[in-house]
């Protein structure tokens, strides 16, 4: 099996919701990203939940930016960036005030993890 270059990281996971599955196909092509994991979405999405909706596409935009440096950081110095955490999406977002995990997936969260797949998708 060959390796994805090591700009394109792909994500392809079956996830079951409600009852129903959730087929979610995620080509990322952030150069500076770890790969994205659904814990990485997930925190990402509690993180917008927190916030109103019509910040949400700038927080997202601001998390994955943050991602961004704190990795480029770890890996030119060899330790986690102060600010930003270890370079991946779970740890730029655990720096954001958070939603609970809820107990049911509600259309809100659904939304917001929708909106973080859309935006890793497009950058």
């Amino acid at each position: 099996m060959s390796a994805a270059p090591r700009s394109v990281w792909k994500l392809r996971s079956y996830r079951h919701v409600s009852g129903l599955v959730l087929l979610l196909r995620l080509s990322c092509r952030l150069r500076a990203v770890r790969a994205v994991q659904l814990a990485d979405i997930e925190a990402a999405a509690r993180a917008l939940l927190v916030v109103p909706a019509h910040e949400r596409a700038a927080l997202a935009t601001k998390i994955c930016q943050r991602a961004q440096a704190a990795d480029k950081y770890r890996r030119r110095l060899g330790r986690v960036h102060p600010d930003f955490g270890t370079g991946s999406i779970l740890s730029a977002a655990a720096r954001f005030r958070q939603a609970p995990r809820p107990d049911r997936i509600c259309s809100d969260y659904l939304g917001c993890f929708a909106q973080v797949c859309t935006h890793l998708s497009a950058s």
